[in-house]
């Protein structure tokens, strides 16, 4: 199977694997008793936002831009491990999930303070849109001083025994992606000095089995943590979905 079937398969896979657990939530969400009603809205959230970022990974992918791919995957992955973060410990559960709902909305009103900075034709409400979030925010988290700590702080808690030994360490995705998203080592390496101190370049190492390797491995570990939220799904479908499915048909990846 050449590169291009095979990316377009990887493609379909994971879209399907979403789009399935996706309109499960969303059959299941409306028999649900009120007090989970706000966790399938969460997943159901999530999962439906990431497929526009899943699809742009794979697009950019098969267009030959693998760091930009790995790039985009980032935005998935911190999801999974917030969600990861968020369903580690029950009797902290409704806690964690406020304290993401309280960051979303810092960040919100951030972003639209930076908009009303830049559209001052539309300053005013887009300023109270901003004021809006901020008292959602302090209605919605009761310390004065909440911080949400730094995911890598969070995570160490929680990833040692986490994952089963088939599936990646999510977290090791994440930093991957981080290192993607900045322009690293490898850029000032094409540039080397040859004989009498003259610039030679060289080829760039090929990132494409690594970004098809993360974007599945990403939509993995957000879907697995999206059926912990909810308690629907199955385990051993997704360690199945990795081993018989995906992991085939990744060339040259990390085990």
């Amino acid at each position: 199977m050449n590169t291009e079937s095979r990316l377009s398969l990887l493609h379909y896979r994971t879209a399907v694997l979403l789009r399935t657990i996706v309109n499960e939530i969303e059959e299941k969400r409306r028999n649900v008793p009120e007090q989970m009603e706000g966790r399938f809205c969460i997943a159901a959230y999530l999962l439906t936002e990431v497929e526009e970022y899943v699809n742009a990974a794979w697009d950019l992918l098969k267009a030959d831009r693998a760091r930009a791919s790995l790039t985009v995957s980032r935005w998935v992955i911190e999801a999974a491990l917030n969600l990861v973060w968020a369903t580690a410990e029950s009797n902290e559960l409704d806690r964690r999930i406020r304290l993401l709902v309280a960051e979303a909305l810092r960040l919100e009103a951030a972003r639209l303070g930076g908009l009303a900075e830049l559209y001052p034709n539309e300053a005013k409400q887009l300023t109270e849109r901003a004021t809006a979030a901020r008292q959602q925010l302090k209605a919605l988290v009761a310390e004065a001083k909440w911080r949400l700590d730094p995911l890598d702080k969070r995570m160490k808690s929680v990833i040692r025994g986490l994952r089963p030994k088939a599936l990646p360490n999510p977290y090791a995705l994440y930093r991957v992606c981080c290192g993607a998203a900045h322009p690293g080592l490898d850029v000032w390496r094409r540039f080397g000095q040859g004989a009498g101190g003259a610039t030679a370049t060289r080829e760039p190492p090929d990132h494409t089995a690594m970004a098809c390797f993360i974007i599945a491995s990403s939509t993995l570990w957000l879907v697995s943590a999206a059926c912990c939220l909810t308690g629907l799904g199955d385990s051993g479908h997704l360690t199945r979905w990795w081993t018989d499915e995906v992991a085939p048909l990744l060339a040259c990846a990390p085990v």
